[in-house]
């Protein structure tokens, strides 16, 4: 079976992947700014308490406000795909 898979780009033109697969807790993200490691992300991946005020993070990834909108959109329509939902 096929994950489900969301890309975008951002407005520098860094592309992110996002993947889940069915009963799977956490989702992957990657990163072209990252040199495309995969970073495992779930529902409180997200954090705006990063070293520097304001700074948003994820794993170990800093991201910017609209990656992190995009990033969060794809955990809540791929909440149904983890262990237990239907």
């Amino acid at each position: 079976m096929r994950s489900p898979t969301r890309t975008t780009s951002d407005e520098y033109g860094e592309e992110l992947v996002f993947a889940r697969r069915r009963g799977e807790e956490t989702a992957r993200l990657w990163h072209s700014d990252a040199d495309w490691e995969m970073f495992l992300v779930g529902d409180h991946s997200i954090r705006l308490d990063g070293p520097m005020d304001g700074m948003i993070t994820v794993a170990d990834l800093i991201i910017n406000r609209e990656e992190a909108t995009w990033l969060s959109s794809c955990l809540a329509a791929s909440r149904r795909l983890r262990q237990g939902r239907t």
